[in-house]
């Protein structure tokens, strides 16, 4: 397995079997064994009543990177928990940026950090999580050969 190979899938998954992470315009930019980034743009219907990102819509940025980082080891997942210290906002128009990465990936529980950016690259919020292995996608082998 190598980057060309599992971003098409992953996009696949994630971008067209995914409704409500294509309502919210999730983009999924690169993976790795055990690690994952993507986008989403600011829209009006991603804010809250002061113009402001949505903490939902934060929060689905991050559970879902949580679950494409867990898939390039080929785990399904259903987020056990997921802890997230918000430290600033941004408003309609902006990107922003999820980075995550395993830290253990255990046979029943996966755990893993990620941190969410703006566009000028000041950090927006980082988290934690524990993700449960609920089964497994074959493509994607837990050890991956770039050579």
């Amino acid at each position: 397995m190598n980057r060309e190979t599992a971003l098409p899938i992953l996009k696949e998954i994630y971008e067209q079997g995914n409704p409500f992470v294509k309502l919210c315009g999730i983009v999924i930019d690169d993976a790795g064994q055990g690690m994952a980034k993507s986008h989403m743009t600011v829209t009006e219907p991603l804010t809250n009543l002061v113009q402001r990102l949505h903490g939902g819509a934060l929060a689905t940025l991050i559970d879902n990177i949580f679950g494409v980082t867990c898939r390039t080891i080929g785990a399904e997942v259903v987020t056990q928990s997921i802890t997230t210290n918000l430290i600033r906002n941004t408003e309609i128009g902006k990107k922003i940026y999820a980075e995550a990465h395993i830290h253990h990936a255990g046979r029943t529980t996966i755990v893993l950090e990620a941190d969410v950016f703006t566009d000028e690259r000041k950090l927006m919020a980082h988290s934690i999580a524990t993700m449960f292995v609920s089964g497994t996608d074959d493509r994607f082998p837990r050890n991956w050969d770039e050579t």
